[in-house]
């Protein structure tokens, strides 16, 4: 008996290893398309040769130069398992590079004069200053310090498109740490707070999403990136694909993240990251279930996460703010340096933020930072007002997730390449 369970543990481990270390698809060819001006050829090349063999499935970048679409390229896979070739017109979930619409939103609003950094949010929403919120400052709510990182109360979809019912949970939501003494990444819950904001602030009290539509989408030379997605354009939208969970816990440590916080960040279940990026679940970012391949949550105007489109659709929307100065030159030069340079609560590193945005060192000039957010998986748009002349804007999306803080790899590389062609 104990020698036929021997044998057959050791044939259950062995059939799990071969199906981890198996590949189990065809090799595939690798697939690009798309164009770049003479300048960035190094960075067909890179993209071709080095990032879309390093992809999982598919992946875009777009850069706008000084108001024109220097490099515009695609490739790999819309949907692998079904051999679905990424095209021109496929699109993706940006994941929390969305924030950084959202931010700039904020900052429009600010550059007109319609709210100030430093107001305390009940100036323009008096109800939100229950249990202990009356302090919180916009700054504070744009710099993941108001405490409000996840909401506790569960609900369904339909409750979560409800501005309504959202402000009245947001209203009486009890903050996680005394406002402005800490930072702790509020992963799904900014999206909702930038919303209520909006509404209440911009003159014609409307929506996050009518602002964003009326105020920079339709001027935009693409107008190719949703945030609430038609339901006519799900058939351009990638299909997501997660990494192995050993794959993200190798990620994490091979960032620099002690094994302790990677085990703690993955399967503390009680923490506050996992409570962050999970709640709620139709949002979630931290399970096996991907629903961003939902068409339903698609369809959410959610400023934190279910941003859609294509990479020169994404790096479009920068372009537009940048070159119509719909962000005035006085708020971009407080937007351009980051306020918080603290360990943050959620993500468990140190993270460079302020004013929504998330901000890394210029690779080429380290009095300087590039503004822009990153997104789950490896998304990421960045934008700089002004290198040697002119606007920069970086977008770079792809459908296969990678895992940890290593997932930025790929871009940085393409990234820093751009920068070195300027």
């Amino acid at each position: 008996m104990a020698s036929w369970l021997v044998v057959s543990l050791s044939a259950l481990i062995a059939a799990v290893l071969l199906q981890f270390l198996l590949p189990h698809s065809q090799k595939l060819p690798v697939l690009v398309g798309g164009r770049v001006d003479e300048q960035f050829s190094d960075i067909e090349r890179l993209f071709r040769d080095e990032v879309l063999p390093d992809e999982r499935e598919g992946a875009a970048i777009a850069v706008y130069y000084k108001g024109r679409l220097v490099v515009d390229l695609w490739g790999g896979y819309a949907e692998r398992s079904a051999l679905r070739p990424w095209e021109s017109d496929t699109m993706t979930v940006v994941y929390s590079s969305t924030k950084a619409i959202g931010s700039a939103m904020i900052a429009m609003l600010v550059s007109r004069g319609h709210l100030k950094y430093e107001d305390l949010v009940i100036k323009h929403w008096p109800e939100f200053g229950k249990h202990g919120k009356e302090n919180v400052t916009v700054d504070w709510l744009m710099g993941h310090k108001s405490g409000i990182v996840f909401l506790a109360n569960p609900m369904t979809m339909e409750e979560g498109n409800n501005h309504a019912f959202i402000s009245q949970i947001i209203e009486n939501a009890v903050p996680h740490w005394p406002p402005g003494t800490q930072t702790g990444y509020h992963a799904i819950t900014f999206g909702w707070l930038i919303d209520q904001l909006i509404r209440r602030v911009d003159p014609k009290h409307r929506s996050a999403a009518q602002f964003y539509q009326e105020e920079i989408q339709q001027l935009s030379q693409e107008n190719d990136f949703y945030v609430g997605l038609p339901e006519q354009l799900e058939h351009r939208v990638a299909r997501i694909t997660n990494p192995k969970m050993s794959e993200s816990l190798m990620g994490s440590i091979s960032s620099g993240l002690l094994l302790a916080q990677a085990m703690y960040r993955y399967w503390q279940t009680d923490g506050l990251c996992m409570k962050a990026c999970s709640n709620p679940v139709f949002l979630s970012v931290m399970s096996d279930e991907i629903p961003y391949n939902n068409p339903r949550v698609h369809q959410l105007a959610q400023f934190s996460s279910t941003g859609i489109g294509t990479a020169r659709g994404l790096a479009s929307i920068f372009n537009t703010v940048l070159q119509k100065n719909l962000i005035s030159r006085q708020v971009y030069e407080r937007i351009a340096t980051p306020t918080i340079h603290d360990f943050d609560l959620v993500m468990l590193h140190v993270v460079h933020k302020g004013h929504g945005f998330m901000h890394s060192e210029h690779p080429n000039d380290k009095t300087k930072w590039i503004v822009g957010h990153p997104g789950n998986g490896g998304q990421s748009v960045e934008f700089v007002a002004d290198v040697n002349g002119g606007p920069l804007v970086i977008a770079f999306v792809r459908n296969g997730l990678k895992p940890g803080l290593t997932s930025l790899s790929n871009y940085l590389a393409l990234r820093n390449a751009i920068f070195a062609k300027l």
